[in-house]
């Protein structure tokens, strides 16, 4: 007898992923996405395979058929790659043993001089986990409940990583699906008793094939022949499997054209390929959304079929409209909308590094609030070290002046230096020491010819905290005799050094 999973074992399952209701995927073309991250990854384009690695997951769980086991080896194998660029050890070495028990003596696809071979090499084979004793995994009425693509009632599962569970009825439709983490599976999949027998359409791993004489109707493999074995043994030994071949007879006749495929799903809106009479339809839908090139039309094709065939290339394609946009502005705001919208997209790192800069633009010169409001924002940014110098470059109020360059050029500056730094707030003090920082005016003269010459000046200041000037500015005084350069280096040198106040710890 079978039983239902007691209560108590709800406080031990926990499902990775709830069943959702979702469009039907062709397996292939989830091949198709699982070569494309691929690509990527050989292309090191590591944001956007792992973008792509999670709509390749989504349509794992809208499959129309039973996962082929050779996808499910070639998945672990990408995901243990994805997550050694991610550095995340962890979910490396679960996906490698998952690798090895889905198959253990096949070479992997990846080539033999990737890094992810030296690392797989080091970790150790799973102990596999599998249900409590006497339970299996509850199969509709002559249907069956599949893991990772294999037919397996008692299966033992690698831990920490997510099993692809499939459940398709006795025509071979799929019911339900869901990614569960190990072994927790929800009460739902679970009951007690003895193991079924597999369904009789599934002859794929996991079953033993029986040897046994093929029937009339599939020797003829006409839509008339299995027609007519219906009609006189409806529920007989071959019956789903009659039923569907005649779906995909149907199908096979029918002109893969929009027009053939509204048709299909007119007459047979349950029909085994109505999946695939989907894709066709919504196909030409995604093609004028692409024609039409606009995001609201992207953004309306999305709004009608949200889980899609091409829902995961709509995401995409607005995600890289609104990533050009950014580009295109390249301003704080606009990095910011992108990393708010696409918080996974394949350019959120470079989003947020160009978010970054321009948030410090910003703020660089603009005085003590808006450094902290960048520090606010940014406490790990790229430069929030010149943030954190700058503010403690506000706290000083003890100053040592210095002059430096020929003497003939500096001595007129050397009472206006002291004098304007006074004014404008700093003590002034006669050695260096801690907590007093320096501010620094160096003239040079540029020879113009006879009795002519010109004058540039660097001011800068420093604190002890930094390795470069907390600021640095150059005047280049516009050519002029001697005396009258004199006059206008020190003119210049007051209001550069009035400048200096916004720098001052307000009270």
């Amino acid at each position: 007898m079978r039983g239902k999973m007691p209560p108590m074992w709800w406080l031990w399952s926990l499902a990775l992923a709830q069943t959702e209701v979702c469009s039907s995927h062709p397996v292939e073309r989830w091949a198709g996405e699982l070569e494309a991250v691929a690509k990527a990854q050989e292309r090191f384009e590591v944001a956007r395979a792992g973008a792509w690695l999670e709509a390749v997951m989504d349509g794992g769980r809208c499959l129309s058929e039973v996962a082929p086991l050779p996808l499910m080896v070639r998945l672990a194998e990408l995901r243990a790659v994805q997550a050694m660029y991610d550095q995340d050890q962890q979910a490396m070495e679960a996906w490698v043993r998952q690798r090895m028990a889905l198959a253990p003596e096949q070479p992997w696809s990846v080539p033999p001089e990737h890094p992810i071979h030296r690392f797989a090499e080091e970790v150790q084979p799973a102990e596999a986990a599998g249900l409590p004793e006497g339970w299996v995994l509850s199969a509709p009425k002559r249907g069956g409940v599949f893991v990772d693509g294999v037919w397996e009632p008692r299966p033992e599962l690698v831990p920490d990583v997510p099993h692809l569970v499939q459940a398709f009825d006795g025509d071979g439709l799929r019911v339900d699906a869901a990614w569960v983490l190990g072994t927790a599976f929800d009460a739902a999949w679970l009951e007690e008793g003895s193991s079924p027998e597999a369904p009789r359409w599934f002859q794929g791993p996991g079953v033993v094939v029986e040897e046994r004489p093929t029937w009339k109707a599939a020797r003829k493999d006409t839509l008339a022949a299995y027609q007519k074995y219906l009609a006189k043994e409806p529920t007989g030994e071959h019956a789903s499997e009659a039923r569907r071949r005649i779906d995909d007879l149907r199908w096979a006749a029918i002109p893969h054209t929009p027009e053939g495929a509204q048709a299909y799903i007119d007459a047979y809106p349950n029909g085994r390929n109505r999946g695939n009479a989907e894709a066709i339809l919504q196909g030409v839908e995604f093609q004028r959304a692409l024609d039409d090139g606009s995001r609201e039309a992207l953004q309306l094709f999305l709004g009608r079929y949200p889980q899609g065939v091409f829902a995961a290339e709509a995401q995409r394609k607005l995600e890289a409209m609104a990533w050009s946009r950014a580009l295109a502005e390249d301003t704080e705001q606009a990095y910011a909308r992108y990393r708010v919208r696409w918080p996974k997209g394949a350019h959120r790192e470079e989003a947020r590094l160009a978010h970054d800069e321009r948030a410090w633009q910003k703020a660089e010169g603009a005085g003590r609030t808006a450094m902290e409001g960048y520090l606010r924002a940014w406490p790990d940014g790229m430069h929030a070290p010149e943030a954190r110098a700058f503010l403690e470059g506000l706290a000083f109020v003890r100053v040592l002046p210095e002059l430096r360059g020929d003497e003939a050029l500096t001595e007129p500056l050397v009472e206006v230096l002291p004098a304007e730094l006074e004014a404008i707030g700093f003590t002034i003090v006669e050695a260096d020491a801690k907590g007093v920082g320096r501010v620094v005016v160096a003239v040079k003269e540029l020879p113009m010819g006879v009795d002519a010459t010109r004058l540039s000046f660097a001011l800068e200041v420093w604190v002890a905290s930094l390795e470069e000037p907390l600021l640095k500015r150059e005047v280049l005084i516009e050519p002029s005799y001697r005396e009258e350069e004199l006059e206008h280096l020190v003119e210049a040198a007051r209001a550069e050094l009035r400048r200096l106040e916004k720098w001052m710890a307000q009270p």
